[in-house]
């Protein structure tokens, strides 16, 4: 018996340590420029390494991690989604407009407009890219145009004011901290990427979206249903980015229509630079999990060093250059090790 432990013990060690040497090497390289980048911001920027910046920073990259994951989930599976963004809009501004307006429980309105909100938008984007066969690309682009007219309607174009004295549980969700110490926004991020990770890496479906993202056609003669796998990609994006913008309604206390506004190319370059390929059928949440935290990182040390907005987008436009060239080269890259291979396997059979 305690032989038997002690194998088991040991074969999971071993599966522990086989794992972590694999994600070493795939996302390594994420991790050295996370590191060189922490190691610049501390001296470029007394404040940067401050523990009062560093929550900041955590707060500020809660809603940008959390749709990262979901993306990450689309992008893996071979599609895109630019309807994040406006996703986020609607549920903020629902939320709100429920509570302030209609006077509905807090939780009821939150958990409403989550799964109305992300379920509908889900359900539009895989009927026009599944049924109606639709480019991800422009089937996403007209829901994201339509979502955002529906949310000023519903806001009458106007900001939708939360008051803390009227519904003081909607702003805690998110400002609160625990312990008077960790802001709720980051067990949010936690949260969201074990779910998430546990999603990809330890279920049958997880695979599914791997395979469907690698090779759609060989996942269908597979008897993968891959329909049915980018459905529910869609929907856990949906789902994700409507709770995101609740939780940005509740910070800066009040629905806006216009919030979220290009927080889907966040997301895209989070995942990018964290080495998820735009290929699809190639990534890791742990990978993009670090994506995000630097491209974040780089947005705080930036207003630290009080750069203006202006500058700040050019340098954002130059960083999804770089990122997208890095990943069509590391694509191209593995595909000539593939062919490579090939080559030495015929070779090798003659």
């Amino acid at each position: 018996m305690g032989e038997n432990t002690l194998k088991i013990k040991s074969s999971g060690l071993e599966n522990f340590k086989i794992r972590l040497l694999s994600s070493l090497k795939v996302n390594g390289g994420v991790f050295v420029a996370l590191i060189v980048l922490y190691i610049i911001g501390g001296l470029l920027s007394p404040k940067f390494l401050t523990l009062s910046n560093q929550l900041s920073l955590l707060r500020s990259l809660s809603t940008t991690a959390m749709c990262s994951f979901a993306m990450t989930l689309i992008i893996i599976v071979g599609q895109i989604d630019l309807s994040m963004g406006s996703c986020m809009s609607i549920a903020g501004v629902l939320s709100a407009v429920l509570i302030s307006r209609y006077g509905w429980p807090v939780l009821g309105a939150v958990i409403f407009t989550v799964l109305v909100v992300g379920i509908f938008t889900g359900i539009a984007n895989s009927v026009l890219i599944n049924e109606l066969k639709m480019p991800a690309l422009i089937g996403t682009m007209a829901t994201q145009y339509a979502i955002r007219g529906v949310s000023y309607l519903i806001s009458d174009s106007t900001v939708v004011s939360v008051s803390a004295n009227e519904a003081p549980l909607f702003g805690e969700i998110g400002t609160a901290y625990l312990w008077d110490a960790v802001p709720v926004t980051g067990v949010y991020v936690v949260v969201t990427f074990i779910v998430l990770w546990l999603f990809l890496n330890r279920t049958v479906f997880g695979r599914h979206i791997y395979a469907v993202g690698g090779n759609r056609t060989a996942a269908e003669f597979s008897g993968i249903k891959s329909k049915r796998v980018i459905f529910w990609c869609f929907i856990i994006m949906g789902i994700v980015s409507s709770f995101a913008g609740v939780v940005l309604t509740s910070r800066l206390g009040s629905g806006q229509p216009t919030i979220g506004e290009g927080s889907e190319f966040d997301a895209i370059v989070s995942s990018v630079v964290g080495g998820v390929s735009m290929n699809g059928g190639v990534g890791t949440l742990t990978g993009t999990f670090a994506g995000a935290i630097i491209f974040q990182t780089i947005t705080n040390l930036l207003n630290l060093l009080g750069i203006d907005s202006a500058y700040q987008r050019v340098m954002k436009g130059l960083i999804i250059v770089a990122a997208v060239y890095i990943n069509l080269t590391r694509g191209k890259a593995a595909g000539r090790v593939k062919k490579d291979k090939k080559k030495e396997k015929a070779a090798a059979a003659k």
